[in-house]
């Protein structure tokens, strides 16, 4: 477990170059590491649009979504995904533009 080591495990992402990197905001999740579940916060969203909250593998393979209306925070059950390290990212629904991103960790 690198968290009891003191480490925090690095992830990369690739992003395409017509994106500005800097342009797509973190989600914030709690907790993280995960075990059961967690809590997901995203500033400036529209609240009349419609939201989609999806799971990624590292290797790109979408696990678990969930939609929503813009809210504040939403909560989504992960104890159904094994102990990994993850992508978590918010798009409206329909579309496909990043609208935040940031990794997740299951440790159990």
């Amino acid at each position: 477990n690198l968290y009891s080591t003191g480490m925090e495990p690095e992830v990369s992402l690739s992003v395409p170059d017509n994106i500005n990197k800097k342009e797509i905001p973190r989600l914030h999740i709690f907790p993280n590491p995960a075990r059961s579940s967690i809590r997901i916060q995203a500033g400036n969203l529209d609240p009349q649009a419609d939201y989609i909250c999806e799971i990624f593998s590292m290797t790109g393979i979408k696990l678990e979504e969930k939609s929503f209306n813009a809210v504040n925070e939403i909560n989504m059950d992960v104890s159904m995904l094994p102990q990994g390290i993850y992508i978590c990212l918010l798009r409206p629904y329909g579309e496909t533009a990043v609208k935040a991103l940031s990794k997740l960790v299951i440790s159990r």
